[in-house]
């Protein structure tokens, strides 16, 4: 993907500021999608001397990747220099058909450009999106909620401060916090998980997914989307005679349906409803007779509209696992936020998630945006959301 930024100007009072370009090249790997970013890139520095590379940002997803943009950039302007004495300037020299030529009219005017830009092409703005975050937040540690001088920690350094902190965490949530709602929590899970090991692993590994546990559009859902049809369903096996089913599970559920009042509309009590009767509602066979048609449709909700072996319990216990899940996650992130503050730390997924952040204020979206005149990213499909939102505050004119 190339997005373009045209050049920050003063404009007149209520003038209809200038609008940028937000160009995308999509094409399969191998037909010349980064060749295609060189070729714009030399047609902006050579057609205006006046534009210094440092206006212009690269932005790549690897070292080596943003490396070996930078370096075919400088291999250019070296090979475009080196046939102004000549017929033709084009580039690439061995191509028959070349994505970038020197106008005839204009060559002397290129040469002059192309001098100038070849002494200061070190200043080409050529970073992963990674590095580009980290130069932001060092602008704006405060505006970040920052130590101005953080420091970054990877790998084992990491893994190593996570698990402290994690240890540190979770003897407060168990043994400190006193509090009913988090023990609830742990209890949930730990009915669901079975080890306080397994608690760990699932924390950790959401917290890859933490772009999705800090945007509140994102719900596992609630008992009220299926509350219904679970009363509807008991209902009707309450109306049905036991003995007009030839199957034993289900006349020993429909019993029980018959015996025991409907729970009140909460997930808990739900869940203590089912639980007696889980493995009949697990082990069902449903009837085919047309006369039985609504039993039918009511022992599918109670399977969780699976197949035989599957139960509404398991997947009520397995949602409220969820919900406790995410619950103390997103206890743990906050915990975690803290303590790396606190240290001066942050990780790369902080520099991605505090960058976004950073630039959902408009203000310091716009100070950014001035900059940079032009903004190429290469690769755009290895972007999350995360990245994807960032570079979409880059491109997007605070004018709509």
């Amino acid at each position: 993907m190339t997005t373009l930024q045209q050049s920050f100007r003063f404009t007149r009072p209520g003038a209809v500021p200038p609008r940028r370009r937000n160009v995308v090249i999509e094409a399969g790997a191998g037909t010349g999608k980064t060749t295609a970013i060189v070729a714009e890139v030399l047609e902006l520095l050579l057609s205006n001397a006046e534009l210094m590379p440092e206006r212009i940002v690269l932005m790549t997803f690897t070292e080596k990747a943003a490396g070996e943009i930078a370096d075919r950039i400088h291999q250019a302007l070296a090979e475009i220099e080196s046939q102004f004495d000549g017929d033709r300037v084009v580039w690439p020299a061995s191509s028959s058909k070349p994505l970038f030529e020197v106008p005839a009219a204009g060559r002397e005017q290129y040469r002059e450009a192309c001098r100038r830009q070849l002494e200061r092409i070190d200043g080409l703005r050529s970073q992963t999106i990674h590095s580009f975050c980290q130069s932001l937040l060092r602008m704006f540690p405060i505006e970040a909620n920052l130590d101005p001088e953080f420091r970054i920690v990877e790998g084992f350094e990491r893994s190593l401060l996570y698990g402290q902190l994690y240890d540190k965490w979770a003897d407060q949530e168990i043994r400190l916090a006193n509090d009913a709602q988090i023990l609830a929590d742990w209890e949930a899970l730990l009915v669901h998980a079975g080890y306080l090991f397994r608690i760990r692993e699932f924390v950790f590994s959401l917290l890859s997914r933490r772009d999705l546990l800090d945007d509140p559009s994102y719900t596992l859902g609630s008992l009220d989307e299926i509350q219904n049809d679970l009363a509807t369903a008991v209902r009707e096996l309450r109306r049905t005679e036991a003995g007009s089913v030839a199957d034993a599970a289900t006349q020993r559920l429909i019993a029980y349906i018959q015996r025991v009042e409907l729970p009140p509309p909460s997930l808990d009590a739900w869940i203590e409803y089912f639980e007696p009767v889980a493995s009949e509602i697990r082990a069902v066979n449903l009837p085919t007779a047309k006369a039985l048609a609504s039993v039918n449709n009511a022992l599918k909700i109670l399977r969780g509209n699976g197949k035989k072996g599957d139960s509404i319990h398991e997947a009520l216990v397995s949602h409220r696992a969820a919900v406790a899940l995410v619950a103390l996650t997103r206890r743990f992130i906050s915990f975690l936020d803290q303590e790396k503050r606190l240290l001066g730390v942050v990780d790369f997924d902080d520099l991605l998630l505090r960058t976004a952040a950073l630039l959902d204020d408009p203000q310091i979206a716009e100070r950014v945006r001035q900059q940079f005149d032009y903004v190429f990213v290469d690769e755009f499909q290895d972007t999350d959301r995360t990245q994807a939102r960032i570079i979409e505050r880059l491109a997007t004119d605070r004018y709509g």
